[in-house]
């Protein structure tokens, strides 16, 4: 075999990144190969988006047995270590910032193999969350770094990261717009409660969901508020309402819709059709702005501060006291801007990304 381009992804964020480069590789008849690490492994944070997106199937599909994070990166740095050795890659590309993306670029460049980044430079300037410990090194050993936003290009040039730096605009722009445009006909769309104006929540980050505390006040923002919440439950969220016995009180809150984890088609639609977000998630935030939808942000950083900046998301902390008020507070001061500022690219960023990596000899 011919020295591949190797795409590395594991979890559900990074199959939506993927979507518009693989698209625009297969456009112009270049080849991946694709390795599934396996973090994400549930056919509801996994197949579904494969099979609905028609990406490509995975070459090589590896398993992990590690919860931890140190124990997960470590397994996976061996096993993606020994497929390198055997495929010897050309390059190396990887998406985001979780533990499949810091093994790969470990394994990566111990074999010196190069490497381009997909979403390098967002910084929450906090290295007490994983993430940001991920993102943080990927970036500064990787070769090409494509950046979805201008302060990402900043955040790498304040820590001496310039060359093979790129502006490409986000990906996820691209997957959103691909995904708006088909007709699809959303898997809730029979729910008497979203036939109006309804808010769409996701949870899952630690900060707020891990103490029965935390989600005491998610309840009581919930069984208060007047508007139909819908709520798909991310399944790291559902273990920590089972474990701490709180499953049947929001299951019993009958005026919002939950539901598990769903596929990428549905979250485009929900988005669509909702009022306003509330999120924890740093993709989803982003998505909601692509949706003009304005968002409420339940993170103690603003990952994207262009977008605090228009006035389109506002930013209240996670897992502290009085969550339930702070929300009530954001919602009912909200005022959707005029503005809509261009700050993610133009929708080509898969595009843009390919022709560096051919410009750059990371795929022939």
């Amino acid at each position: 075999m011919e020295s591949p381009l190797v795409t590395v992804v594991g979890n559900r964020p990074q199959f939506i990144k993927m979507l518009p480069i693989s698209r625009a590789l297969a456009h112009r008849g270049k080849k991946e190969y694709v390795i599934h690490t396996g973090q994400h492994y549930d056919d509801s944070l996994s197949e579904v988006f494969f099979r609905e997106l028609a990406l490509p199937r995975p070459d090589l599909q590896l398993s992990i047995s590690a919860s931890t994070h140190g124990a997960m990166t470590g397994e996976l740095l061996a096993k993606l270590e020994a497929a390198f050795i055997e495929l010897k890659p050309r390059a190396v590309l990887l998406y985001g910032d979780t533990n499949s993306t810091l093994a790969a670029a470990l394994a990566a460049a111990k074999l010196h193999i190069p490497i381009a980044h997909v979403e390098a430079g967002p910084r929450m300037h906090d290295m007490h969350i994983p993430e940001e410990v991920n993102r943080t090194i990927v970036d500064h050993l990787s070769s090409l770094l494509f950046c979805p936003d201008r302060a990402s290009i900043e955040n790498l040039a304040r820590e001496n990261i310039t060359k093979g730096v790129y502006f490409t605009g986000d990906v996820m722009l691209d997957s959103f717009l691909m995904c708006k445009a088909l007709s699809h006909e959303p898997s809730w769309k029979d729910h008497p409660q979203l036939q109006g104006e309804f808010i769409f929540m996701t949870l899952h980050r630690p900060s707020n969901v891990d103490t029965p505390a935390c989600m005491e006040e998610i309840y009581t923002f919930m069984r208060d508020t007047q508007r139909p919440i819908f709520f798909p439950i991310h399944l790291r969220t559902h273990k920590r309402l089972v474990d701490s016995g709180m499953l049947e009180q929001f299951t019993a809150l009958k005026q919002h819709v939950l539901t598990g984890p769903m596929g990428y088609l549905d979250t485009v639609a929900a988005l669509t059709h909702c009022q306003m977000v509330i999120t924890d998630s740093g993709g989803l935030q982003k998505e909601a702005f692509y949706a003009r939808k304005p968002a409420i942000v339940l993170l103690d950083e603003a990952p994207w501060p262009d977008l605090l900046a228009s006035g389109w998301q506002r930013v209240i902390g996670s897992g502290k006291p009085q969550m339930s008020v702070a929300i009530n507070g954001a919602m009912q001061n909200f005022t959707i801007p005029q503005e809509i500022p261009a700050c993610y690219g133009e929708g080509n960023a898969g595009e843009l990304i390919v022709q560096h990596l051919i410009d750059q000899q990371f795929v022939v």
